[in-house]
């Protein structure tokens, strides 16, 4: 399902940079996890540089978390772009909490 593939999908984004500190707030995996495949956002105009550039000019458009996966973000972008202030929800589906990843 998409919910279950936006998780896949920022688990396996998260899983990959394993080594590297984590540097999220706590408030920003809580409402991202919280998004489904069909949750609509909304991103702030492009004042990225070098190559992000190009990627969030790519992704910027989406209206539903599933297009912006589909248009080339990770999910860590999500992460980042909602605790920068550059993507936010604007409404849809949402979960009523993370799921728990722990026990998988």
């Amino acid at each position: 399902s998409g919910t279950t593939s936006l998780l896949a999908t920022v688990s396996v984004s998260l899983g990959t940079f394993a080594e590297m500190p984590v540097t999220y707030c706590d408030r920003a995996y809580e409402e991202v996890m919280t998004w489904t495949e069909k949750t609509k956002i909304k991103y702030a105009p492009n004042k990225k540089s070098g190559k992000s550039f190009f990627r969030y000019g790519k992704y910027m458009k989406a209206a539903t978390v599933g297009e912006a996966l589909r248009l080339g973000s990770y999910g860590l972008d999500l992460l980042f772009d909602f605790e920068k202030g550059l993507l936010w929800s604007t409404g849809g589906p949402k979960r009523e909490r993370p799921p728990d990843v722990s026990k998988e």
